[in-house]
């Protein structure tokens, strides 16, 4: 007599299948090939898998990746989303057989939204990517580790603690302190606190990822991992991260967030395949851009009258033109775009008063000359209080042709109402040059353009 048993009904579908209570009976009802199933038991206990990155050509797009990316790394470390430059960064994030791999272990399929291109070993502490990047429903996260050249106990491999991923999300709120209000960094020491106890306290044991170039590391998105010290620090360490999310999903930032404050501070993500906006989703549905605004901790943090624009949440009125300069606020994409003086005779600035800070740790921009006949452009920034003779912040960059630089500001110290002008400088060409500013939740993001491409 054939079996009628009906098929299982899993209690928990918001939960991916291999962190679920009922893993065995999902398991048994999917009946995935013998190595996905090794797999997804081994992903599960353990909260990683190490894989081999299967691309034909990998020795030849690393190099191409090496070469592209030389002198661009930020404080000589890393380097955020460098697949808008470069194909082969892309390509790693995008490869078929790991987005085939990431599908069968979370019954989703996974959306790269964020790589890092690493020069040497971070040395971080250890860290959950949940409390950076998260989703509803949760644990739809998770990192990939590309190495492109081996890795040993000199050179600084990554460290994880097997096991770890099984434990609590713990939020701000177990904690003890208000996230989206916070702007002491050291209130955020906590975190590294807690994560640094928890194996001691727990009995988990610590390893390293030492591994052959090409081969690949996946882990969950609440695994404990960082940096191991780098004991010869003349090596590299070259390697790539991608961050994936997975369809039908809301992403958001836990770190500025109080959900029971009705704070969210929600990602605007792109997918890394198309550079495509990806929507919040919830149960299947399209998050109302209205409900993100209105959770924006941006509009509690930085108010101002009405619903206007993100990006002039940020940069709030009164904006003030010097030294000739073009500019405008555009709606969409939300930017600011700042044309450097053509004749070159004064330096082109526009100052925005009134900016609030609190609750913003860091202000963090890219900066970039695109355009490959660009003549060198200098870029400066100044953050300073009302009638201060000294800027609290001020620095200056030159880019020449293909540049791209990141730049960061601390500001725990920043109280009240501030001023904030960006300026550009650059030898008299009326063709090139252009400075926007994207707001991307409550980062700004600074790109160099050539605006005849963008403004004909």
């Amino acid at each position: 007599m054939p079996d009628t048993a009906p098929a299982f009904a899993d209690p928990l579908p918001n939960v991916p299948w291999v962190e679920s209570p009922f893993f065995e009976r999902l398991l048994a009802a999917r009946a995935p090939d013998p190595l996905l199933a090794e797999r997804a038991r081994f992903f599960r206990e353990n909260g990683y898998l190490v894989v081999d990155f299967e691309l034909p050509d990998f020795d030849a797009v690393t190099a191409g990746i090496l070469e592209a990316l030389e002198g661009r790394y930020v404080d000589g470390i890393r380097l955020q989303d460098a697949w808008r430059i470069h194909e082969g960064v892309r390509r790693i994030a995008a490869h078929p057989p790991m987005l085939d791999l990431l599908a069968g272990l979370y019954g989703r399929a996974p959306i790269p939204f964020q790589t890092l291109n690493f020069k040497v070993g971070t040395e971080q502490p250890l860290h959950s990517d949940a409390a950076h990047f998260s989703s509803v429903p949760e644990r739809f996260m998770c990192g990939v580790w590309v190495a492109f050249e081996d890795m040993d106990e000199g050179n600084g491999p990554l460290e994880y603690v097997p096991g770890s991923h099984r434990l609590p999300i713990w939020g701000y709120d177990a904690l003890g302190f208000t996230g989206s209000e916070d702007s002491r960094r050291g209130e955020r020491e906590r975190y590294n606190a807690l994560w640094s106890a928890l194996p001691e306290a727990l009995g988990l044991r610590r390893e390293r990822f030492t591994v052959r170039r090409g081969q690949a590391l996946i882990w969950a998105a609440n695994l404990l991992h960082g940096g191991s010290p780098r004991l010869d620090r003349t090596r590299t360490r070259h390697s790539q991260v991608t961050h994936y999310y997975f369809e039908d999903c809301a992403y958001y930032t836990p770190l500025r967030s109080d959900p029971f404050l009705g704070r969210i501070a929600f990602r605007d993500i792109v997918d890394v395949r198309t550079g495509a906006p990806v929507p919040n989703r919830y149960n299947g549905a399209a998050l109302p851009p209205a409900v993100a605004e209105a959770l924006d901790p941006a509009s509690g943090v930085n108010p101002v009258g009405g619903r206007p624009p993100r990006l002039q949440r940020l940069l709030r009125a009164a904006a003030e033109p010097r030294g000739g300069a073009q500019w405008r606020i555009e709606e969409e994409p939300a930017s600011l775009f700042l044309h450097p003086n053509p004749g070159g005779a004064e330096t082109a600035a526009v100052a925005f008063s009134g900016l609030l800070f609190e609750g913003r740790s860091r202000f963090e921009a890219t900066l970039e000359l695109r355009h490959p006949e660009a003549r060198p452009v200098r870029f400066a920034v100044a953050l300073r209080a009302p009638g201060a003779a000294e800027p609290v912040h001020a620095e200056s960059r030159v880019l020449a042709a293909g540049e791209r630089l990141g730049w960061m500001v601390d500001l725990p110290a920043v109280r009240g109402p501030h001023e904030l002008v960006l300026s550009t400088e650059m030898e008299p060409d009326p063709a090139f040059g252009g400075l926007v500013v994207r707001r991307r939740n409550v980062n700004a993001h600074a790109f160099f353009h050539d605006p005849a491409l963008r403004h004909g």
